[in-house]
């Protein structure tokens, strides 16, 4: 017997003071089933602290914060039942962290056998064949392989969020054991130089991810787990941000290893246009104009894109989608008319010198979605239409006023 993820929620909602009604609405089960867990929870809680969730017209219980944090320390030390999706993730931070981890400790940590073992494997590599990645059997081993960017960005997302808050995986020693601080220390001064160099003010939250991410790509590179292509390397190297980054770096990576150098060179970027980026400004503003005047011949609408084209604009040109959108752990990637639309556009686009990723695509595509959406349910601004009649009222010009109003409220109008 233990508890599992669902009988954890059930308490935090008791806690919340969520009727009876809602748990069964929010978590899709009956009421006996309910009842069950409520009985297993208040087996532990009793056992751990003298205390029992009772029924009146709802369930309730009083808990400190605590009691609450010591009651849920002690369950996932000795108590707690991992479902599938938590072994996965704990599969996955074991070959991330612990490369000499053998199959019997994961076996003997997640009390399972090796046959479901190999189901819960099978179930992570299809979680993350997005992300080009995968358990591999190498000579009776098995080990995490695949994209080399996106393993770097992975481990350092695990490594920042576990950081912070273990959750149910009381123990991951094996993922903070091996960090040398004073290794980081010396990054932290590197990306702090770069900062001053390149005249610019990185946010907090930036160069936290960057001084961990700097120290697994050193760490994989001393492998030779190499980068060793970058689609726009060319453009690149030819901008100043580049020799203050292959300058900054020339301890930790070798200058021959351009690519290398390359990809840490569009991650700073992703804070910031710089004056060098012209070229590839300019390459962008035309992509996105073709872009808009597509959607608008598509949709057969005259949607203003103003505020969108800005926010793309520095979406692109500063690589952030690098950072924050090449890599989603979550969520589901919806293929609607927009994301096709743009998708067949940046097929055929001949301006940005990196083509467009499905993930950056769906990004896109879900921004428009949304603004199109708005756009479409705007109500009429009254004191707006009322200006407009004003401006008329004295002299009318009817073929003008038409003009206006069509490209003001188009989607009202009947032609």
């Amino acid at each position: 017997m233990g508890l599992k993820k669902r009988e954890i929620t059930i308490l935090e909602y008791i806690l919340a003071k969520e009727s009876v009604t809602n748990i069964l609405k929010y978590l899709k089960i009956s009421e006996r089933n309910l009842r069950y867990s409520i009985e297993n929870l208040n087996y532990y809680l009793e056992k751990i602290l003298n205390k029992r969730i009772i029924k009146k017209v709802e369930y309730k219980i009083e808990l400190s914060e605590k009691e609450k944090n010591l009651f849920l320390k002690e369950i996932y030390k000795k108590y707690y039942l991992f479902v599938q999706e938590e072994r996965a993730e704990y599969l996955l931070l074991s070959f991330l962290f612990n490369e000499k981890i053998r199959l019997k400790e994961l076996e003997k940590k997640l009390n399972i056998t090796r046959a479901t073992l190999k189901k819960d494997i099978e179930y992570l590599n299809n979680e993350i064949d997005k992300y080009g990645l995968k358990i591999e059997n190498i000579k009776n081993r098995f080990q995490l392989n695949g994209n080399e960017k996106k393993y770097r960005h992975l481990k350092t997302v695990k490594f920042l969020h576990y950081k912070k808050d273990k959750g149910v995986y009381n123990e991951l020693d094996f993922i903070f054991f091996s960090i040398k601080k004073e290794e980081i220390d010396e990054i932290e001064k590197i990306v702090k130089n770069i900062e001053k160099e390149l005249k610019g003010k990185f946010p907090k939250q930036f160069k936290t991810f960057m001084y961990h991410f700097i120290y697994f790509s050193k760490e994989r590179v001393e492998k030779y787990m190499i980068i060793n292509k970058k689609a726009n390397y060319k453009f690149l190297e030819k901008i100043e941000e580049f020799e203050v980054i292959k300058s900054n770096f020339s301890k930790i990576i070798k200058s021959e290893l351009r690519f290398e150098l390359a990809h840490m060179t569009e991650y700073f970027l992703s804070y910031g246009l710089k004056s060098s980026f012209a070229e590839l400004k300019f390459c962008v503003e035309q992509f996105l104009a073709n872009l808009f005047l597509e959607l608008n011949k598509k949709l057969s609408s005259s949607v203003n894109w103003k505020e969108l084209k800005e926010k793309f604009l520095y979406y692109l040109v500063s690589a952030q989608y690098r950072l924050k959108n090449n890599f989603i752990i979550d969520g589901y990637m919806e293929k609607d008319r927009f994301f096709y639309i743009i998708r067949n556009y940046a097929e055929k686009d001949r301006f940005l010198p990196e083509k467009l990723t499905e993930n950056e695509i769906y990004y896109l595509s879900k921004s428009i979605r949304k603004f199109y959406e708005l756009e479409q349910n705007k109500v009429i601004d009254i004191e707006e239409l009322l200006d407009l009649i004003t401006n008329h009222s004295i002299e009318l010009d009817r073929e003008r006023l038409k003009k206006e109003l069509i490209k003001r409220y188009n989607r009202y109008i009947k032609n």
